[in-house]
């Protein structure tokens, strides 16, 4: 891509074409920017491509190309380590984002200056900001929502008020057919069949008038429900889309105590949004299969601990219950401290260990249990009076669900950790 690029440059510039240079010099800075691996020739290269590209589109008056020039200059400076030239050219997105009005553009720059200002040790500006820039976001994502809603709506409106017009005119019309049909009918037996033959050709057709009407209803349903499938699905993405914010910051992070708390927190975040991808993909949109959910998100938290210098074995027994998606993303939640810390702490110093989580339901609740053959968990550690985040989270969650929790443990049999709500 970068030898094509380079290619294009002198017929840009016999062009005179303005603004394809410029988009030219851009592109080669992008690509510079995504060469792996990454060094500092590499970002230098894609820095000084992208100046040129934005001085370009600034002596030539390209407002929005200006924006995202500046924007795409302020991720390569925090990547070398530039935070107030970060910070300038992300206030210059800024500021040309609010002239030109682009909501889009002005959500990424206050982004940006989050970073820039966390980078030189201003946390509770760049605290400000991030909250300002993720506000702009969702006010962008509920209009969109919003004006989709009302669109579904106006053409369920409209349908449903044509097809009731049509069944109105059809009953006027039939009223006087249906007098004269009367008086015909007295006039014979042949006068009799004709107007038998008419009146079924009638009925048939208001009937298939009936049957579009009912079509409009389903379709304007199918519509409602595909609608709220993309909702579960875009709050799938922006899940994600943290996940991976997270993933990125882990990379650049030196204290294995914070790594520790970024991964804790991408796989809280994980369990919630494989709550919305089930129910993205589900026929039933208010409710989730515990066990599909919990197999899943089990294979998902062993993948992520096993080792090869220690053999964990992972058994399940899962009742397919169905819970709403509220209580099924909590539920998640729990298994995810519960499961992990056994995985980070139950089998310390062992070569192998066994894990079995079970999942029942009952007439008006269900039974979880998260058992291990571990070296057991000392008394200051217990689930019901731990002061870490993790078990503190295990509290507040098990009374969001109106559950009751047991544990009991011994350094022979392991941990014994029961969720129940009867």
């Amino acid at each position: 891509m970068l030898h094509y690029a380079t290619r294009a440059l002198p017929y840009m510039q016999r062009a005179k074409d303005a603004r394809g240079l410029g988009y030219v010099y851009q592109f080669r800075g992008e690509v510079y920017a995504m060469m792996r691996p990454q060094s500092g020739a590499t970002l230098s290269a894609a820095a000084v491509n992208m100046n040129r590209a934005l001085r370009i589109m600034q002596r030539n008056g390209f407002r929005p190309q200006v924006a995202s020039s500046a924007l795409s200059l302020a991720r390569v400076y925090r990547l070398e380590v530039q935070p107030e030239a970060s910070q300038r050219m992300a206030e210059l997105a800024l500021s040309v984002a609010r002239e030109l009005k682009m909501p889009d553009y002005q959500a990424d720059a206050l982004a940006s200056l989050a970073w820039a200002h966390a980078d030189q040790g201003r946390v509770g500006h760049s605290f400000d900001l991030d909250n300002r820039a993720q506000d702009l976001r969702d006010s962008l994502f509920n209009g969109d929502k919003a004006q989709a809603l009302a669109q579904a709506q106006v053409r369920y409106d409209v349908k449903l008020l044509t097809e009731q017009k049509r069944a109105a005119e059809f009953e006027q019309r039939s009223q006087p057919a249906q007098l004269q049909s009367l008086w015909l009918l007295l006039g014979g037996l042949t006068t009799t069949i004709g107007v038998g033959a008419w009146l079924y050709w009638r009925l048939r057709r208001q009937k298939a008038l009936l049957a579009l009407a009912n079509q409009a209803n389903c379709r304007a349903v199918a519509e409602k429900e595909v609608l709220l499938q993309e909702i579960h699905h875009r709050v799938k993405n922006n899940l994600q889309l943290v996940s991976g914010l997270l993933a990125w910051q882990r990379s650049t992070l030196p204290e294995p105590a914070l790594v520790a708390a970024l991964d804790a927190s991408r796989a809280r975040i994980q369990s919630m949004a494989l709550v919305h991808e089930f129910l993205y993909q589900a026929d039933n949109l208010a409710e989730v299969r515990m066990d599909q959910y919990l197999r899943e998100l089990l294979d998902s938290l062993h993948k992520a601990h096993e080792s090869s210098q220690q053999i964990i074995h992972l058994s399940t027994d899962l009742a397919p219950v169905r819970m709403a998606a509220k209580e099924a993303s909590t539920l998640g939640l729990l298994v995810n401290e519960l499961v992990s810390n056994a995985y980070k702490h139950a089998f310390r110093g062992l070569a192998q260990g066994h894990l079995h989580v079970f999942f029942a339901g009952g007439p008006t609740g269900f039974r979880l249990t998260v058992v291990d053959n571990g070296a057991g968990m000392p008394a200051a550690n217990a689930p019901t009076k731990a002061h870490s985040l993790g078990l503190q989270l295990v509290r507040t969650l098990t009374k969001q669900l109106k559950e009751s929790l047991l544990a009991t443990s011994s350094i022979t049999s392991g941990t014994h950790v029961e969720v129940a709500r009867e």
